[in-house]
């Protein structure tokens, strides 16, 4: 299982994926196949999630997050769904991380960039269609719980956690949608060993939208499903102590890995990811609680090859004042129907680049 993995994470393109599967006798025995989600049902779920391949990817993002901040929270002894919890990300971050008021902002350029390197997201393969990995060190799965989390849907995994964002069990599927064609997606993660008594293998599998049989299409028309490559009904697996992902500045030890593969970033997203994509995710998660950095693997010649998203409030707190009109700050009253919501509202001055923090909108 060792070497599948590795021609799986080596590959590039959905091309070379599908030159595994056809190359191995494995792949071709339904038996070895499951529904996401115990389900043949799920087309709608995957297909309804996301329009936009950008909030898509975000949605991956906060499930990292999320694994990092219950790791973190577990490691202090604290139940993530007990009174005793952080009631916010914020909360969570501060009481963690020891940043006041968990505002990323107050830590030093260098603090920053250390933080971000526990969430990863890297760009690799093909400059017009790249493949995208997400990598975080957060608690991570045993290969045993691989189908209770990342393979499952509907579940309540994190409905009574306070402090994070990915409460529907649904995240994981928004993605895949935008990966080429045949809707590969290897997942691989190895459970934090201070979190448990063992040292638990490695468990990886491979995501992808069934292809029919003339006979399956016979019987269900076109309506197809996404499964997962489950041999003899469980998580392929093997021991680790550390892998060389070409992550930048680390090894993997525990965590989990996401590859997305020929992921359909939009134009004006797709070439150096510390640029376009750089500015997409500080726009879309403009209040990020933890930095992330992104990594550009491919040549893109005189570039920095790595950066860290803060998210747009914290780069105008930071590094942009000088940019800044005014802000304004006002809550929608609770008596409105829909809670007390918290707005600001940031005015630029007039020679600021519009595309710099929204783009096109």
């Amino acid at each position: 299982m060792r070497e599948i993995f590795w021609k799986f994470f080596n590959a590039d393109t959905e091309q070379e994926v599908e030159k595994i599967l056809c190359d191995n006798p494995i792949f071709n025995d339904p038996k070895n196949w499951k529904p996401y989600g115990n389900n043949k049902g799920n087309f709608g779920t995957f297909e309804s999630q996301q329009n936009h391949p950008v909030p898509a990817l975000i949605e991956k993002i906060t499930n990292s997050i999320d694994a990092i901040l219950i790791k973190e929270c577990k490691l202090k002894g604290i139940d993530p769904k007990s009174k005793d919890a952080p009631k916010s990300m914020n909360g969570a971050v501060e009481l963690f991380y020891n940043v006041k008021d968990g505002e990323i902002g107050e830590l030093t350029g260098i603090q920053r960039r250390e933080l971000a390197e526990n969430i990863q997201i890297l760009a690799v393969g093909d400059k017009s269609q790249p493949s995208i990995i997400i990598y975080d060190c957060g608690e991570g799965q045993t290969p045993e719980n691989f189908e209770h989390t990342f393979l499952s849907l509907h579940r309540n995994n994190k409905t009574n956690i306070h402090f994070v964002q990915g409460k529907y069990n649904m995240g994981s599927t928004g993605a895949v949608v935008f990966c080429g064609d045949n809707k590969y997606q290897l997942i691989g993660s190895k459970r934090c060993r201070a979190l448990e008594t063992f040292d638990s293998d490695f468990g990886f599998t491979l995501v992808r939208r069934h292809p029919l049989s003339k006979e399956e299409e016979y019987e269900y028309g076109k309506a197809t499903w996404y499964e997962y490559f489950s041999p003899d009904g469980g998580i392929a697996h093997f021991p680790i102590s550390e892998l060389d992902f070409g992550l930048y500045n680390r090894k993997f030890s525990y965590g989990s890995i996401v590859k997305l593969y020929s992921y359909q970033l939009p134009r004006g997203s797709r070439s150096d990811v510390t640029l376009d994509l750089w500015r997409d995710l500080n726009q879309y998660m403009f209040h990020l609680p933890l930095p992330i950095s992104v990594y550009e693997k491919r040549d893109y010649a005189g570039k920095t090859p790595s950066k860290p998203v803060l998210g747009n409030r914290t780069r105008i707190t930071i590094d942009s004042r000088d940019k800044i009109e005014t802000t304004i700050s006002f809550n929608i009253p609770k008596e409105q129907g829909l809670g007390e919501i918290p707005i600001e509202v940031i005015i630029f001055k007039p020679d600021v680049d519009h595309g710099e923090f929204i783009k096109n909108k």
